[in-house]
């Protein structure tokens, strides 16, 4: 099994989903990558994209995949950051949680997302929806929440 994990934490993620699979890693677009793989994992890296560039974007990762191929996205909840912004008792994370780390090339947020969105944006990408949940989440030691989507490859 091949797998195409797209950002800095994704290939230690995707090696706890697919134990035994090749894991090409990228933070960018696979851009000349083959389009040979059986998944592609984005752990948290979609936020970093210009929501304007998200379709093409999510096209392109599409596009890396066999047909029939799985698609999964993990990025932060805006739901979750609204929540917290109304919060009269916020999490410490919800900056980072929205933003990024800001502290280096890749750790700053350019666009946030709702489940609702990443569905919608899978579906346009060509991606059968097959699982859409929200989850839990670290950072530093402040937990925080994330949206996963998977589907699949129409």
């Amino acid at each position: 099994m091949r797998v195409l994990a797209i950002g800095e934490n994704a290939p230690a993620f995707a090696r706890e989903i697919w134990e035994e699979a090749e894991i090409d890693a990228t933070t960018t677009i696979p851009g000349g990558k083959r389009k040979d793989y059986d998944a592609v994992l984005s752990y948290m890296n979609l936020p970093q994209i210009p929501f304007r560039e998200t379709l093409p974007t999510v096209k392109a990762w599409v596009e890396a995949l066999k047909p029939g191929g799985e698609l999964t996205i993990l990025c932060p909840s805006l739901e979750w950051a609204a929540l917290q912004i109304l919060s009269p008792e916020r999490n410490p994370a919800l900056i980072l949680h929205l933003f990024g780390t800001q502290d280096k090339p890749g750790h700053y947020h350019a666009s946030g997302y709702t489940l609702l969105d990443l569905r919608a944006l899978c579906s346009m990408a060509g991606v059968a929806v097959t699982h859409a949940a929200t989850g839990e989440y670290n950072i530093n030691e402040h937990a925080c929440e994330m949206h996963t989507v998977r589907g699949v490859k129409k």
